[in-house]
């Protein structure tokens, strides 16, 4: 659904809330929290006491589920969901804590009914596949944030084409959608491999579930970047990031990230099940960055149709 809506016409209605800053102000990069309008919102103390208390929760509940690696992994599932309902609902002031419980809560009977029908590896992928969604929910909170106290305009900066005839619009319009459905397809190559390795994993041997996160990961966190890069350049049209800009944090951080993830994954092999779990979760936590950063370019998306509208 969020694909859909970034690929909608640049006249399509968004609903986000706040005021419009100042075009006048100078341009910024997704920085750090600061306070909102009217005085401070105590953003960063919130997060800070959020993240102590699941810091301090969390352990428990990880070790009494340590003996049962399926359990395990729905633990950490609940424990990220829930972690970021706490961040989405600090930060967003236009989507409201029931709209993210009732999409959690979606998820997670969602992947509690493909556990029924087809397995129990199947339910949790849609799970974690779940989580994913919810990064990219707190993305759009982030980024509705900034734009909310005015370090963050790059909706300012977007330059949509301009057309002289309905049939140059048509064309680029025609342009645009046929490129999508290309990066649709490109989206389906990449989830095939583990739409097919599902099937074996019906029934997974524990010693392998690991294996199967750090797979699921990987291969959810790569088409999600193929509409990272989609968005950027095709309805951000480089405002946010641009192609170099997207390569550059290929190159220096997503890559060296997955090298290390790997190698503390062999590294935590010897460990047992719970060093291999904290491996595969380094790569879970990329794949909830790279959608946390599509739901940030969505959020800055509607913001631009919002400027677009009040004209």
């Amino acid at each position: 659904m969020a694909i859909a809506a970034a690929c909608e016409a640049d006249g399509a209605e968004a609903v986000v809330a706040g005021h419009f800053v100042d075009a006048k102000a100078p341009s910024t990069t997704i920085t750090g929290l600061s306070s909102g309008e009217g005085g401070p919102d105590h953003i960063i103390p919130r997060v800070i006491l959020i993240s102590c208390l699941f810091l301090v929760f969390s352990p428990p509940l990880l070790l009494r589920n340590s003996g049962e690696p399926l359990a395990l992994l729905w633990t950490i599932a609940f424990l990220i969901s829930a972690y970021l309902f706490f961040l989405i609902s600090t930060l967003s002031r236009t989507i409201r804590p029931s709209t993210v419980s009732f999409h959690i809560t979606y998820g997670v009977l969602l992947a509690d009914a493909a556990g029924t029908l087809a397995g129990p590896s199947v339910g949790f992928a849609v799970m974690h596949l779940a989580t994913g969604w919810t990064a990219g929910m707190l993305g759009y909170a982030y980024a509705d944030h900034l734009q909310r106290i005015g370090t963050e305009t790059a909706a300012m900066r977007v330059d949509p084409p301009t057309f002289l005839t309905e049939e140059e619009e048509t064309s680029f319009k025609t342009d645009r959608g046929g490129r999508a459905a290309g990066f649709g397809i490109i989206s389906l190559l990449m989830v095939t491999p583990a739409a097919l390795l599902l099937r074996p994993f019906s029934d997974p041997d524990p010693d392998l579930l690991p294996i199967f996160v750090a797979f699921l990961s990987v291969v959810e966190g790569a088409a999600i970047l193929s509409w990272v890069a989609f968005v950027a350049r095709f309805v951000l049209h480089d405002a946010l990031l641009s192609v170099d800009q997207l390569g550059h944090i290929m190159l220096c951080y997503i890559v060296p990230y997955l090298v290390i993830s790997f190698f503390l994954l062999l590294l935590l092999t010897g460990v047992g099940f719970a060093g291999e779990t904290i491996g595969a979760t380094f790569l879970w936590c990329l794949m909830l960055s790279i959608a946390g950063l599509l739901g940030y370019e969505l959020s800055v998306h509607a913001q631009c149709n919002q400027m677009m509208l009040s004209r």
